[in-house]
């Protein structure tokens, strides 16, 4: 995620998030670590937000101990994509929310919680949740 400031409809400056990539592949941890540091240094990000689940409890420990500034996130119980999905509509709603796929940026709508970019959507959500 990333913060940039673009013009509303009155022409006005406005904090707008994007996401520079998704990533989604089964890993085997040694496979998973390099794919994140390798993610890091393409982007050089402020922070990095895993998972505290199966593989990113220990990912978490090994970007810190390589120097790499993580955030651990820990889904709430009882709620599902869904329910984290609609605790940050607001921002979609509000046309904030971009995505920057190869071809260029896209703005992300609520529509796209029942499209294909589902699986995007529901990674990105959490990390909202930050913001």
């Amino acid at each position: 995620m990333g913060v940039f400031y673009h013009p509303d409809d009155t022409g006005r400056s406005q904090p707008n998030l994007i996401m520079l990539d998704a990533y989604k592949e089964k890993l085997e941890f040694p496979d998973l670590k390099r794919a994140a540091y390798d993610k890091y240094m393409e982007y050089e990000p402020d922070q990095m937000i895993v998972e505290k689940k199966a593989s990113g409890a220990p990912l978490i420990f090994e970007l810190r101990a390589m120097g790499i500034p993580v955030t651990e996130f820990t889904p709430s119980r009882g709620q599902d994509k869904i329910a984290r999905a609609n605790a940050v509509t607001d921002l979609f709603a509000s046309g904030s929310i971009w995505h920057h796929p190869p071809s260029g940026h896209t703005k992300l709508s609520r529509s796209a919680l029942h499209s294909r970019q589902e699986s995007m959507m529901t990674s990105l959500t959490p990390h909202l949740r930050h913001y």
